[in-house]
């Protein structure tokens, strides 16, 4: 009877914990106030999102906010498409991925003015230490 009740006491607990956790496993995968759900790569609700954000940081004006959207989907897409070309060359990826970023970078900062991108760049030093906590090397970041 005790092996029996210890069995279907640990069972109760492993169904718990289980069921306690779903839909929790790594969630805001690039951090606090990040993307969500691992497997949500809404790229409309990233956009939304981003431009929430970089609105409260930066005072984006409604001509701003709609150039970030579309350039937060255009690098999405672009980021996507590297991604399934990669064929296991991680290191081929991350440079085209840099590249792009790069990229992206330049067109920012034609869409902020000057103390925008001030601050835009220290917001995205900040992230990179945040998205880096607790990770040797930190998420894209040197190892």
């Amino acid at each position: 009877m005790n092996k029996t009740l210890f069995f279907v006491t640990i069972l109760f607990i492993g169904i718990a914990f289980g069921c306690g956790n779903q839909g929790n496993n790594n969630s805001q995968q690039f951090g606090p106030g990040g993307f969500g759900d691992r497997g949500n790569f809404d790229p409309e609700e990233i956009a939304e999102r981003q431009v929430e954000r970089l609105t409260e940081q930066l005072d984006l004006s409604k001509d701003q906010q709609k150039q970030v959207y579309d350039l937060t989907i255009e690098n999405f897409e672009n980021m996507s498409k590297m991604r399934g070309q990669g064929g296991g060359d991680f290191e081929a990826m991350r440079e085209q991925m840099q590249k792009a970023r790069e990229e992206q970078n330049k067109k920012m900062k034609t869409i902020l003015t000057d103390d925008q991108w001030g601050k835009y760049e220290i917001f995205q030093e900040e992230m990179r230490a945040r998205r880096g906590q607790g990770r040797p090397g930190g998420f894209g970041g040197q190892q």
